[in-house]
């Protein structure tokens, strides 16, 4: 098949590397599908100009960057990028002649992407949709995707989307609660590359660049400043930590560094300091090597207060989990779907200090238990989102959404 992905920002950092979830989903399902011979190409926005209008070529796909001017979580990047990429998508399919048509996004807001490309389009399409609809507004989220992917707009925009699919049970449920039939939403979670990412890899490797001894504890935490990431509440239980192990360690993988976080990295850096931890946070920006920071780890922490708008099955969890690791994390959104309190890991309730420190602590001093979640995270990833069985599962959606237009085409 020739397929062509759709989505906002699915382009490297400057140092090479694809950040955030639902990139780097989209990525490894363009290189699980290259693998079984298919064809990949992805039409995304550029909006830092890294790509500066050229293609790019990697051996599992190209990408066609469209360079937006508006700022990135700007309300203009949406219109923007609506404008721009209707008019390549369909010279694309014309030169291209694509099998099928996958767009991808957080926020239902996007479907009105494919549902207006549709009208040109002769070829099926679907939208997968990675994270949940939010029966009411959540307080840390007030920007104009929020709004836009309310019930009344989600059903208008996904109206004549295509395929719709779900990456978490809950998303998927969420869209039912809103009067899509449960049958035409097809779960499809999030793929996982256990040959990067898997208990083998070397603890020692990343602790020894950092500086960190074999004995000192070390929680990892990888994400941005979001206020709905929740890292202020981590920062919170450290000097309690910090008392019961005076050599623990925090590592805070950044991740994103957009201007509209300015503000808030101020905030938390001063927190930091005022809380007395320069010593036990070691903070680093984007890495091209999480999978030994998390090996390096002995707990992901993921405090989310919420997961509107980002992958309701968290990748850095199931990256963790894979790599044999303990997570403690929240009990909010598609979480609880891979987690299973004290059997692969921790859920404590968001916004809960006490109970994020209790739950670390508890890891800790058990590390028989820490060493069985561990266990047991490896085998769930590997069993329900390893590269083969997501792959498989994709092409089958689109095998099946192939015929079904086909079929509608016919009548």
């Amino acid at each position: 098949m020739r397929i062509c992905f759709v989505g906002i920002e699915i382009v490297p950092s400057k140092d090479g590397a694809f950040i955030g979830g639902l990139v780097n989903n989209v990525v490894r399902l363009a290189k699980g599908l290259s693998k079984n011979g298919h064809d990949i190409y992805i039409i995304t926005s550029d909006v830092n100009n890294v790509l500066h209008n050229k293609i790019l070529s990697f051996s599992w796909g190209k990408i066609y960057p469209i360079y937006i001017r508006s700022k990135y979580n700007s309300p203009e990047i949406g219109v923007e990028f609506l404008i721009k990429s209707i008019p390549k998508i369909i010279r694309e399919q014309r030169e291209k002649n694509f099998d099928i048509f996958h767009f991808h996004s957080g926020y239902s807001a996007f479907g009105l992407v494919p549902t207006l490309s549709n009208v040109f389009l002769k070829v099926p399409t679907i939208f997968t949709l990675y994270s949940p609809i939010q029966s009411k507004p959540l307080k840390d989220r007030k920007g104009i995707y929020q709004r836009l992917s309310s019930k009344f707009f989600t059903r208008l925009f996904l109206s004549n989307a295509g395929k719709i699919t779900a990456v978490s049970r809950n998303t998927k449920k969420s869209l039912k609660n809103i009067g899509f039939e449960e049958e035409n939403i097809v779960f499809t979670p999030p793929v996982i590359d256990t040959g990067i990412f898997n208990p083998s890899l070397p603890q020692q490797q990343k602790r020894d660049e950092l500086g960190i001894s074999k004995e000192a504890p070390v929680l990892l935490y990888c994400s941005n400043w979001a206020v709905w990431k929740g890292v202020d509440i981590l920062i919170d239980a450290m000097p309690e930590l910090t008392k019961k192990y005076p050599d623990i360690k925090l590592i805070i993988a950044w991740g994103e560094a957009y201007d509209w976080y300015d503000e808030r990295k101020v905030m938390i850096s001063k927190k930091i300091t005022d809380l007395n931890l320069d010593k036990n946070i070691i903070e680093l920006g984007i890495v091209n090597d999480i999978q030994l920071l998390m090996a390096a780890c002995d707990i992901l922490v993921a405090p989310f207060r919420n997961t509107d708008g980002v992958a309701d099955q968290p990748l850095t969890i199931l990256e963790a989990m894979a790599c044999g690791k303990p997570v403690v994390t929240t009990n909010v959104g598609g979480i609880p779907e891979i987690i299973t309190h004290n059997t692969n890991g921790l859920l404590v309730e968001p916004d809960n200090v006490q109970e994020l420190k209790d739950a670390i602590l508890y890891i800790l001093k058990n590390k028989n238990e820490a060493m069985n979640m561990g266990d047991n995270a490896a085998k769930y990833v590997a069993e329900n989102y390893g590269m083969e069985v997501i792959i498989g599962k994709m092409e089958k959606v689109y095998e099946g959404a192939i015929s079904d237009y086909s079929g509608n085409r016919r009548h």
